[in-house]
């Protein structure tokens, strides 16, 4: 109980004064990161900064012929502006991935007190900052902490009890964003209008009708100039990335192991990554699912497994208080937000069937991670102070 009684300590220790000289701390220790370690930019990289360069050098203002093989639409757009606006040396594009790791820990820090407390929120954010998963992807050509910055916001202006419409109009084009980021976010979707109406029908359902309706609109708002465009392009309507087909394949075929695989491995017509080939592989997996069943089940089962694995060991301290915590959100949590437990674990529970469907990787958790440390961190205090509790009324 000593040792419980110690966590205790160093859990209130963390005022808002030291957190922010934590995270001056820790943002010196991402810039010696980034100029120690080495990396390879991977093949993902490479093919965004290829898209990047089509997109600058386009003399189409739709640049029909740039996005070929771009599973982020909105990262390629994000990636050749940057260039733009301050030149294509990576140590700059480094910086400005600190920069939003940085964005994200106080966004997050924002609507994970207001989902738990205000300690939870302090701690969560500086773990997520901290995470080797974050040290690691500031230095990469990824979509990832674009997707987490868009979702931080929507989630910020998500969890305030505030009226005003604007409010939940930015959060919705915002998460549309993050959508265009990546598709995986659609799969949060049920469960940011189930936050929305218990957010608000307390206020007025009727208020909290309109939210609901509001928040959707502006996420297909969001969405809409690009799917225009794909129109245009392609002559024919494409919602969101016209290469969804690729990732679905990948993870229903005869050599998938449910993670990421080359399209280069893949006999014809699947050896070529295009919007045109996009109905070729969705057609590949539903046929590979209907011959085989039971190894589509298991290659699903292996694909959760996949997404929520321990991959860097500061991780093993908190993805077992996660899965836990989430489990017993509802018990967890104060009473007035049972609601806001259940929404939550309504997230997960579609995020990793989303997963389950499509391929997975470990750091498909980036856009979600605050949030996954806010439960852990949430689970480790709750049940401390239960034992404490106990321990006294002995």
């Amino acid at each position: 109980m000593h040792v419980l009684f110690r966590a205790r300590q160093v859990y209130y220790w963390l005022t808002p004064i030291r957190y922010y000289w934590l995270i001056i701390l820790l943002t010196a220790l991402h810039l010696l990161f980034s100029f120690l370690y080495i990396t390879h930019s991977g093949v993902d990289a490479e093919i965004y900064q290829r898209i990047a360069r089509a997109i600058n050098a386009s003399p189409d203002v739709w640049a029909c012929g740039a996005f070929e093989g771009a599973f982020s639409p909105l990262f390629s757009i994000y990636l050749a502006c940057f260039w733009r606006l301050f030149g294509t040396a990576s140590w700059v594009f480094i910086l400005g991935n600190i920069a939003m790791a940085l964005a994200i820990t106080l966004a997050a820090r924002v609507y994970l007190s207001r989902f738990f407390d205000n300690h939870v929120g302090l701690w969560s954010s500086l773990i997520f900052y901290s995470s080797m998963m974050i040290f690691y992807f500031s230095l990469y050509y990824r979509y990832e902490l674009l997707t987490a910055l868009l979702l931080s916001l929507a989630l910020v202006s998500l969890a305030g009890s505030s009226r005003r419409t604007m409010a939940i109009i930015a959060a919705g084009f915002c998460f549309g964003l993050a959508a265009l980021a990546t598709a995986r976010v659609l799969s949060l979707m049920p469960a940011l209008l189930l936050i929305i109406w218990v957010y608000r029908r307390d206020i007025s359902r009727p208020r909290a009708a309109l939210h609901t309706v509001l928040f959707a609109v502006a996420t297909v708002a969001a969405i809409a100039p690009w799917t225009i465009r794909n129109y245009v392009c392609l002559n024919r309507f494409v919602p969101l990335t016209p290469n969804g087909g690729i990732v679905f394949y990948m993870g229903f075929n005869s050599e998938s192991d449910g993670g990421y695989l080359n399209q280069n491995r893949f006999p014809p017509p699947f050896d070529t990554l295009s919007p045109n080939n996009d109905a070729a592989f969705y057609k590949g997996a539903r046929d590979f699912i209907l011959a085989h069943p039971g190894r589509s089940a298991l290659l699903a089962i292996r694909k959760a497994y996949l997404t929520w694995r321990i991959h860097y060991f500061d991780s093993s301290f908190f993805y077992p208080f996660f899965w836990i915590g989430v489990l017993l959100l509802p018990k967890l949590m104060d009473p007035e937000k049972h609601g806001l437990a259940v929404a939550i674990q309504v997230m997960f529970l579609g995020y990793t069937l989303f997963h389950c469907l499509y391929s997975a990787r470990h750091y498909y958790l980036i856009p979600v991670l605050p949030l996954v440390y806010g439960i852990a961190v949430n689970c480790q205090h709750r049940l401390g102070r239960s034992l404490l509790a106990r321990r006294e009324t002995v």
